[in-house]
């Protein structure tokens, strides 16, 4: 079923598991989370265990959704600019005031200058990557990240679409359970087809984000989901 408004009924599933968030840390761990920037805040609370400098390198292409995270968790800001083509612009003399880099990819294209990356793990910086536009790309996780984390709600049907990946051993602590007003809105949103709702629920969640989880029926859709068509409809759109 399509909407003219772009909020998605609940995605239809498929019976075998897909894998998809699996196969991207398959020596680490996955969780689901209510929200992208609450998958990008679960990520930073891992890293704040160990990283006293707390000085963060971001693309100043971005939104203040993604900024609130880093801010909440305690981290200082630094930013990078893009070119026209949406290439990062990074400058390795930042480098030495940062703790660590954050990469993103754009619309489905990951742009960013891998050997960059190379070079900020073979200095010690952490590295992490929002997957949002890129989660459904065959080259959309750098293999030289650390975390990475997004939202699968871009992209399909579902209440709580945040995931937040440890490439290499495991999360310190497990989400937050999921906030029941803010997953209700959700629900009611995607049920009614009621942008008011959706709204409501989204500057809802701008006040309360946090290390909330997903809920069970989000994480069976997200698991069970046929991507492979969902790719082939985004490409045919």
């Amino acid at each position: 079923m399509k909407r003219a408004n772009g909020l998605f009924p609940l995605e239809a599933t498929v019976e075998e598991e897909n894998g998809l968030l699996e196969s991207l840390c398959p020596e680490g761990d996955l969780a689901y989370l209510l929200s992208g920037r609450c998958g990008i805040y679960h990520c930073l609370l891992d890293i704040a265990r160990y990283d006293k400098k707390r000085v963060a390198y971001l693309p100043l292409y971005t939104c203040e959704t993604v900024v609130a995270p880093f801010v909440k968790a305690g981290f200082a800001l630094k930013f990078y600019p893009l070119d026209r083509n949406m290439r990062p612009l990074f400058s390795e003399d930042a480098l030495d005031g940062v703790s660590l880099v954050s990469v993103c990819g754009y619309y489905g294209f990951s742009t960013f200058d891998r050997d960059f990356v190379r070079k900020c793990k073979a200095r010690g910086l952490t590295v992490m990557e929002d997957m949002t536009h890129s989660v459904l790309s065959a080259d959309g996780l750098d293999e030289n990240c650390d975390y990475a984390a997004g939202s699968l709600r871009k992209w399909m049907g579902v209440a709580c679409g945040g995931f937040a990946l440890k490439r290499r051993g495991r999360f310190a602590r497990a989400p937050m359970p999921p906030h029941r007003e803010h997953l209700k809105l959700r629900y009611d949103a995607i049920e009614r087809d009621d942008m008011g709702l959706f709204w409501k629920g989204e500057m809802m969640l701008r006040r309360i984000f946090d290390d909330f989880g997903s809920d069970d029926e989000s994480v069976y859709l997200m698991k069970h989901a046929d991507f492979p068509s969902i790719c082939r409809k985004r490409r045919e759109n």
